[in-house]
């Protein structure tokens, strides 16, 4: 009975995990299933002298579930992103670009922040959190891309929320980690720090990273998430503001003669 409740529980996180039940993407199912595989390993060991051939099968399909929790929770992830794009993009077609609510800006070094209302540019917004190290990694490539830009033309904009404080002090806490992690990332870029889910929920993000392409006329033109969308998007941006940028050729008058 205790070879099938352990069998079972490591089946259960396998599950779950594929079904892309943890937030933690992948790395606590990969810890759960290698923890597991190696536990069962030492036990078996440990029990040597009662060594049977269900005991080694069981052992075998724990480190089996341990390779394939990860890859269970990729394959999901890689087959679900692409319908988060299709759903979010029918959304804004149909509701119009959502309004951004927050509590505070960091990196708002003008004092003038600027809706997308109000902006008139392009607008690339990149949603991250603190514990999330694909969102980390892709600060250099924002950070280059928002300082080869015109702020004029395009913008990157950080999106994130209080996930840890519930009060007054906690926030402020929180606020100063945030500030500490993107100072000494070195962004310059501004990034708002919204107090609930809400902007979140209206931006349909259900991972992280999650970028969103907003065009001059105040539309969301396309949607990415992970890495590989945020770098889709920025190759969008620019060339959106590459096209902003150049000017309309004008028709050239016709040369007219003086004689008469």
């Amino acid at each position: 009975m205790r070879h099938i409740i352990y069998f079972a529980v490591g089946a259960v996180v396998f599950a779950l995990a594929s079904a892309g039940r943890f937030k933690s993407v992948a790395l606590f199912p990969f810890v759960f299933g290698v923890i597991w595989a190696i536990s069962g390993i030492l036990w078996l060991l440990f029990r040597r002298r009662s060594l049977s051939r269900s005991q080694v099968m069981l052992t075998i399909a724990g480190c089996l579930l341990g390779v394939l929790s990860p890859l269970g929770q990729f394959t999901y992830f890689r087959v679900t992103k692409g319908r988060w794009e299709r759903d979010a993009l029918a959304a804004f077609e149909a509701k119009g670009t959502p309004p951004l609510t927050f509590a505070h800006v960091v990196n708002n070094r003008n004092g003038a922040w600027q809706g997308n209302a109000t902006f008139g540019g392009i607008t690339v917004l990149n949603f991250w959190a603190t514990w999330c190290s694909p969102c980390l990694r892709e600060f250099p490539l924002l950070e280059a891309f928002s300082k080869n830009h015109d702020p004029s033309v395009v913008r990157v904009v950080g999106v994130t929320r209080f996930y840890e404080g519930k009060d007054d002090a906690g926030r402020r806490e929180e606020l100063g980690r945030i500030e500490e992690l993107l100072r000494r990332n070195g962004v310059s870029y501004p990034s708002l720090v919204a107090l609930g889910e809400t902007t979140h929920d209206r931006y349909r993000v259900h991972a992280l990273p999650t970028t969103v392409l907003i065009g001059r006329d105040g539309n969301v033109v396309a949607y990415g998430v992970a890495e590989s969308g945020t770098k889709r998007l920025l190759k969008m941006a620019h060339d959106l503001a590459e096209t902003a940028a150049t000017p309309v050729p004008r028709e050239e008058e016709p040369l007219r003669s003086d004689s008469r």
